[in-house]
């Protein structure tokens, strides 16, 4: 595995359902979704399932969110990418940031569907759009590799250092890379320097913070 891969291995533990902006707040009031995202955060999958399952099946985005990720990733039900690309597409349409992020990178895998670059971009870019630390940084990489898009490093750098302004650990590393390699912008070990131990600093915080479970709903 590279580092970049392990950096975004990472980042996808720390920010599962990626980017969203659905996080429940504590209190007595908590709606059904946020109750479910509750349950998949603390291991609780059955719950999660039983709660998300009936909202999903009513068009509510959260509980339609709740579902692709379960099956994604096997969380009490058996992993099925098909089913996790039909619940993350209906929330995806309904704005979902999280559902919109994932859906891209399903996409961009080719996990249970064709692989398309072009419908990875267009997931990510509606979720970059909304304020996605992770979508802009996946964003960056799509105008690194020309997938989906012309190659344009300096375009990949320009989602780089705006989600890294904002202190996400992968875009950091990445725009340490492009310093290093002179892609994009002139060769400068310093900054290269710099940007790695930004990264280094925020993967060691955000561990300590997530412990071993990913959130079920995004940042």
């Amino acid at each position: 595995m590279s580092l970049r891969t392990a950096g975004l291995v990472l980042a996808c533990a720390l920010s599962l359902g990626i980017t969203a902006p659905i996080q429940a707040h504590a209190g007595a009031q908590q709606s059904p979704g946020a109750l479910a995202g509750d349950a998949a955060d603390h291991g609780d999958y059955a719950t999660a399932l039983r709660l998300a399952q009936p909202l999903a099946e009513r068009g509510d985005p959260e509980g339609e969110n709740i579902m692709g990720l379960l099956y994604h990733f096997g969380w009490g039900v058996p992993k099925d990418p098909a089913k996790a690309v039909y619940w993350y597409s209906k929330a995806a349409e309904q704005g979902v940031q999280a559902a919109q992020n994932n859906l891209g990178g399903i996409y961009a895998d080719g996990e249970g569907v064709p692989r398309n670059y072009e419908l990875a971009v267009k997931w990510y870019r509606a979720a970059a759009a909304t304020g996605a630390l992770q979508a802009m940084t996946n964003l960056g990489q799509m105008y690194e590799d020309g997938h989906g898009v012309p190659k344009d490093d300096k375009t990949a750098i320009d989602f780089y250092r705006k989600a890294a302004s904002a202190g996400y650990a992968p875009a950091e590393y990445d725009l340490g890379l492009m310093y290093e390699s002179g892609h994009g912008v002139p060769r400068d070990w310093a900054q290269a320097a710099g940007w790695y131990r930004k990264a280094a600093e925020g993967f060691r915080h955000q561990a300590g913070l997530a412990g071993d479970m990913p959130d079920a709903r995004g940042q």
